[in-house]
């Protein structure tokens, strides 16, 4: 099973990337920052079968009248998901 990553880790990971493509000529243009959104919040559930790892997902994603990702209404989002006991991760509920 392949080992779970955090933002942190990830982000080191993109950090060597494009240290490594910008030591084989890479352009700027490559070093667009990195959109965090959507996210998935996990929260715990009885084990049925909609739910059967025992937690439900929700995809944060809100898009704008254009049709456009609204990060920050995705933030505010996430946010209030926290509040209501949702979380980033799915471990704490893994049975």
């Amino acid at each position: 099973m392949a080992k779970k990553r955090t933002l942190n880790d990830a982000d080191e990971e993109i950090a060597i990337l494009r240290a490594q493509l910008a030591a084989a000529g890479g352009s700027a243009a490559d070093t667009a920052d990195v959109k965090r959104f959507p996210c998935v919040m996990y929260r715990k559930a009885k084990v049925t079968e909609k739910t059967p790892n025992g937690y439900e997902a929700k995809r944060v994603k809100v898009l704008d009248q254009n049709d456009q990702l609204d990060e920050a209404a995705c933030a505010a989002l996430v946010v209030q998901l926290e509040a209501a006991g949702w979380q980033h991760s799915p471990e704490r509920f893994a049975i």
